[in-house]
């Protein structure tokens, strides 16, 4: 009652439970994900926003596939300055647009990297919140088993440890 139709309408919260899905991010726990869209649908009508907040909510649970026998988080982080190429590659805020020669130099950047990994079954970019969706526009085409995720999708329980970098 707080979330629809005041705050959001039913296509929009249907829209954010779509794209969880399609990155395989599990919406068994509805409260958090409608709680998290009930709070910061107010600020934003983004849906992409709006999928990332609730990512940020569901941190635990997305994390736990990904997490070694030990609980550590065996993760490839991306480079500062690969970031700000990708960011920077951004139109208007919503998808992103680099020029063929430079989106397959980064495909190609990514695939070494993350096949280097070699015995990592679930490979697992890490990067941080701004670049995440945009990273992950760029591999789901190509790389769909490479989970992308945020910093701060990460609860501060759980160890990262790094298996190398993308640069």
């Amino acid at each position: 009652e707080e979330l629809v139709p005041k705050v959001l309408s039913v296509g929009d919260v249907q829209k954010v439970m779509q794209n969880l899905l399609k990155e395989r991010v599990s919406i068994r726990d509805a409260v958090t994900i409608l709680e998290t869209l009930a709070d910061y649908g107010s600020y934003t009508k983004n849906v992409a926003a709006l999928t990332e907040y609730c990512r940020q909510a569901l941190g635990r649970s997305i994390c736990k596939p990904y997490q070694t026998d030990d609980g550590d988080l065996p993760v490839f982080t991306v480079s500062p300055e690969l970031e700000k190429t990708i960011v920077d590659g951004v139109m208007q805020g919503s998808y992103l647009a680099l020029e063929p020669r430079q989106a397959k130099d980064l495909m190609s950047r990514f695939r070494r990297t993350v096949e280097m990994g070699g015995s990592a079954g679930n490979p697992v970019v890490l990067c941080s919140p701004a670049a995440r969706m945009y990273v992950r526009q760029l591999l789901e085409r190509f790389l769909p088993n490479v989970a992308i995720l945020s910093h701060s999708e990460i609860p501060a329980s759980i160890r990262v440890l790094s298996l190398g970098m993308v640069t």
